[in-house]
């Protein structure tokens, strides 16, 4: 089906995907401000703001708006990461309509119930904080892997803060949040699978068009990666009566081409050779082969083209980890000699390619990428990934493994305490 795409005077980008064979609309709307845009003092706020998305408003009290959703079959979310908040939801075709002035209506908001703001902010905000904090693996990637990774940049602090941080956040945080970035010129509405593209862009235009647009200003991201070794122990990974369920996580982390240069089809399959399933070289011979750890992880994840590819072991014994670096270390090393077989390799373009078609059967998947591509275009769409992914070559993954994994890492470990690991 034809992507059909529109710009309001004030500058809203909206689009209209239609999917063939879906019986539902998925409407997304992004806007381009996430924890990247918080001062250090009010980390959080983003994210608490996302939170009071469906709360009352100018136009319905909170109650209100869960019965317009829920008896038209709306179904709605929302999420914040580093780089955006996006508003989901899932509708029946013919409340189109009404879940573009609800979106609307969450976004143009100006008026907090004092009480609901405090309920959302000491009761699931803060309770989201104490789970982190609670789980040893949350708590290592969100308190010291991230912000070691991207240290020295917006990127570095947690999408919700700390108990600091939001314990400090007010109702005027939230309203100064949205009158800088919640304007029509940093946002996109799209809407993917059964949608009718006309009625998508009235709608737009009836709520959104009296919008006033102005200038927003964007952080500018200069990272520059620091490999290293950094190693923490943490008690509650400590069993103090049987030392054989002591716990550790071990991860190494590379630098790589980011989402917006040629070289990320080859990252991503390489990533997918590496650590995605069974048949990957990391569960082969890392579970398989040694019984270490139940999940061998790769992910491979760029944010405003900085770009990083981990791969790690979470819940190990202390005492194997360096074995499996060793194990790791030497997959890469294959991976750089070209050491792998030709049925290996084409095998696993047919799983990466299926899981980007994937994607294109996925009407929020979908409305994720368009999302993506207004804030931070990729050099591939999926269609153009796809040729890239199948074209690759033996020769051509060896040489860009041998650019990104001959470097050295930065290591992580987290280990219960007492145990001498000398990385």
């Amino acid at each position: 089906m034809v992507v059909q795409k529109q710009v309001l005077d004030n500058g809203l980008h909206a689009v209209a995907e239609p999917i063939e064979g879906k019986k539902k609309v998925f409407l997304h709307v992004g806007i381009d401000v996430g924890s990247k845009n918080e001062a250090s003092e009010k980390k959080g706020g983003a994210h608490l703001l996302e939170h009071m998305m469906f709360r009352s408003n100018n136009w319905r009290s909170s109650d209100k708006i869960a019965e317009a959703c829920e008896y038209s079959g709306i179904s709605t979310n929302a999420f914040t990461s580093p780089v955006s908040t996006v508003l989901t939801f899932s509708l029946p075709p013919e409340k189109l309509d009404l879940a573009v002035e609800l979106a609307y209506q969450a976004i143009a908001n100006t008026a907090y119930d004092e009480k609901e703001f405090a309920t959302e902010k000491d009761g699931p905000v803060t309770t989201e904080l104490v789970m982190n904090e609670r789980n040893p693996r949350n708590r290592f990637f969100i308190r010291v892997a991230i912000p070691r990774v991207y240290d020295g940049t917006p990127l570095s602090d947690a999408v919700i803060g700390t108990f600091e941080s939001v314990r400090g956040l007010s109702i005027a945080d939230m309203l100064d949040l949205k009158k800088r970035f919640y304007v029509p010129n940093n946002m996109i509405v799209v809407a993917t699978g059964a949608v009718n593209p006309e009625k998508l862009f009235e709608a737009a235009q009836k709520y959104f068009a009296g919008m006033s647009s102005s200038p927003v200003e964007q952080p500018k991201i200069e990272w520059k990666f620091r490999p290293g070794v950094c190693k923490v122990e943490f008690s509650d990974l400590k069993d103090p009566k049987k030392p054989e369920q002591d716990n550790a996580f071990v991860g190494l982390v590379y630098q790589c081409p980011g989402s917006q240069e040629p070289d990320s089809a080859a990252v991503g399959l390489l990533t997918t050779m590496i650590a995605d399933g069974f048949t990957s070289l990391m569960f082969k011979e890392l579970r398989k082969e040694r019984g270490i750890g139940y999940s061998p992880q790769g992910d491979y994840t760029s944010f405003l083209n900085n770009a990083i590819v981990y791969l790690g072991v979470p819940g190990l014994h202390p005492s194997r980890v360096l074995e499996s670096i060793e194990v790791m270390d030497g997959i890469l090393a294959k991976l750089r000699k070209g050491d792998v077989s030709s049925e290996f390799v084409e095998g696993k373009k047919f799983q990466l390619v299926s899981r980007i078609i994937d994607g294109f059967d996925s009407g929020s998947s979908r409305a994720g990428y368009w999302i993506g591509e207004r804030f931070s275009p990729s050099f591939y769409d999926d269609e153009k990934k796809i040729e890239a992914v199948r074209a690759l070559s033996a020769k051509q993954l060896a040489e860009v493994a041998e650019r990104v994994f001959s470097k050295e890492p930065l290591v992580f470990v987290a280990s219960a305490p007492g145990y001498d690991i000398k990385l």
